[in-house]
């Protein structure tokens, strides 16, 4: 039995490092090339719109349309950027957990409007790679749940070192809800937001508790 364990958390491992892999070379695709794409069709459409902003002969119509392409060709680029970005945060190359962290508490803010107030124990830094990856993915994934579902704007991470084990609370004072409800409308779909963490956690050996009550935040 403990075999068994020990060989679906390296598997667990390797597949984790593997969809980091593939993070990264999508991250790559929409920097290179998607990115470039649409850049380059915005200055195409800037180019034309200015060509044609004294001819009479266009109409105030169609100039509309050509600045209503740039706009919406502009909130692509921030989206790609964004994406890129949380896929593939620079962080992850040269930091260890702490400033991943303090980087994605910062991105949070910049792109999403939460507010977070992050406290760490400086001994988090020494945690790196594969469990690195994973503890981002699942605290970012936490923060979005906040944006999502919680009706507010601010959250809290607390990550700290004990005893060789790593310690994350992730916060929030939204709404709040029942969890044995949440888990029999889950049902078995290990899929969805919250208890896949957990069936991801348990995989490397973590434990994941939620504790909330409706009204009284998560």
């Amino acid at each position: 039995m403990i075999q068994r364990t020990e060989q679906v958390q390296a598997r667990s491992k390797v597949l984790t490092l593997a969809e980091q892999k593939e993070r990264r070379r999508f991250s790559q695709i929409l920097h290179e090339n998607l990115q470039q794409l649409l850049f380059a069709t915005k200055m195409q459409l800037g180019q034309h719109l200015e060509e044609h902003v004294e001819d009479p002969t266009v109409s105030a119509d169609h100039k509309d349309d050509i600045i209503e392409a740039m706009q919406l060709i502009k909130k692509a680029l921030e989206v790609t950027k964004t994406t890129s970005i949380e896929l593939n945060p620079p962080v992850l190359k040269t930091q260890g957990l702490d400033a991943t962290l303090h980087w994605l508490a910062h991105h949070m803010g910049q792109n999403y409007g939460l507010h977070v107030d992050l406290k760490t124990d400086s001994r988090i830094k020494e945690i790196k790679n594969d469990v690195q990856i994973m503890l981002v993915q699942m605290v970012r994934e936490l923060l979005v749940n906040v944006v999502r579902h919680t009706g507010v704007m601010e959250a809290s991470i607390v990550a700290e070192c004990r005893d060789k084990n790593v310690i994350i609370k992730v916060e929030d004072q939204g709404r709040g809800f029942k969890v044995s409800e949440a888990k029999k409308i889950m049902g078995g779909d290990t899929t969805l937001g919250l208890f896949s963490i957990e069936e991801r956690l348990g995989l490397f050996g973590g434990k994941f508790l939620i504790d909330s009550q409706p009204g009284k935040g998560t």
